[in-house]
């Protein structure tokens, strides 16, 4: 059985003070809150990406790859699965 988590990308300009929604913050806060979640059996992280059209869907999931990739460096990838439309899953983060 694998547990998995998800919700709601949103990507903020500046650092998010105190509680937040998870994957809410810039994508470094994104990152370093996913061991908590590890910690308690989370094994993977499903994101959606809400946009109206598929061009905003497709921009949206572009900007999550590259940001995500970027603010994690090497060893962290995200796949798209047939989760569903518009999401991703995020595998944990290797210990």
């Amino acid at each position: 059985m694998t547990i998995e988590l998800g919700a709601s990308v949103q990507f903020t300009d500046s650092a998010a003070a105190g509680q937040r929604p998870l994957f809410t913050g810039t994508p470094a806060q994104i990152l370093e809150s996913m061991p908590r979640y590890q910690e308690v059996g989370v094994q993977d992280f499903r994101v959606d990406f809400p946009s109206p059209s598929i061009d905003g869907l497709r921009q949206a999931m572009a900007h999550f790859a590259t940001e995500m990739q970027a603010a994690a460096g090497e060893g962290v990838t995200a796949s798209v699965s047939g989760a569903g439309p518009g999401t991703a899953t995020v595998p944990g983060r290797p210990p």
